[in-house]
């Protein structure tokens, strides 16, 4: 015997080979697979891989739920998400409203501290004159 058998005993142990080799050679179409006891580091090895897959497990299903929870939360965090992005925009728009107030009313005001002393005191002139016509003429009215 050769060939497969030399390939096998290199990575199987001699007796697992000869357990196969003697059931395949009466060809009764059933397999037995004969391990030897294991070894108390080998059982204490496969309890741990054990655990280990059984808290891999549980770990994979509580993250599942965490991730079916997070997909329910997510479209009302959409739809918050959206409503704070409208609200900003209307923030932006009042405020871009309110900086074009705030220069017209400092353009108004430096026209008004533009004027010069001579207009104001003409505005104060013709009011006065203005005033004092009226005057005589309601002194005339009420007096005849």
């Amino acid at each position: 015997m050769g060939g497969i058998f030399d390939f096998l005993a290199f990575f199987v142990p001699s007796d697992m080979i000869l357990s196969w080799i003697l059931q395949t050679e009466m060809d009764c179409g059933f397999l037995m697979w004969i391990d030897p006891e294991p070894t108390p580091f080998m059982k204490t090895l496969l309890l741990d891989l054990r655990d280990a897959i059984w808290r891999l497990k549980k770990e994979n299903s509580e993250l599942e739920i965490a991730l079916r929870d997070g997909l329910e939360v997510l479209p009302s965090n959409q739809a918050l998400e959206m409503e704070i992005i409208e609200k900003t925009e209307e923030l932006k728009a009042k405020d871009r409203k309110l900086e074009e107030l705030n220069a017209t009313l400092q353009d108004m005001a430096a026209k008004l501290s533009s004027r010069s002393i001579c207009s104001s005191f003409s505005t104060v002139v013709c009011v006065f004159s203005v005033a004092l016509v009226v005057g005589m003429l309601v002194g005339v009215v009420l007096f005849r």
